[in-house]
């Protein structure tokens, strides 16, 4: 079977969001807040629609095609 390789960087940096999600805590939350130089508070409530949907039910890869289609980004032939 052949695998194929995103060469889209919202694809790979779905698969990153995807990690985060399934390893996701309060304590990666609140340090990326602390490099970033954010409020934590507000980094432990505020989801991306991306990590919404994957809490959902939304595979990753499924979102991504979704969001592209919808925003008419171009594709490689």
């Amino acid at each position: 079977m052949q695998q194929t390789r995103p060469a889209i960087f919202p694809v790979v940096e779905s698969v990153r969001s995807y990690a985060e999600f399934i390893s996701g805590t309060a304590l990666y939350a609140a340090l990326e807040s602390f490099v970033d130089k954010t409020d934590s508070q507000i980094a432990l409530t505020e989801r991306s629609d991306e990590f919404s949907a994957l809490q959902g039910g939304t595979a990753a890869d499924t979102y991504w095609r979704d969001r592209i289609k919808k925003e008419g980004w171009p594709t490689p032939a």
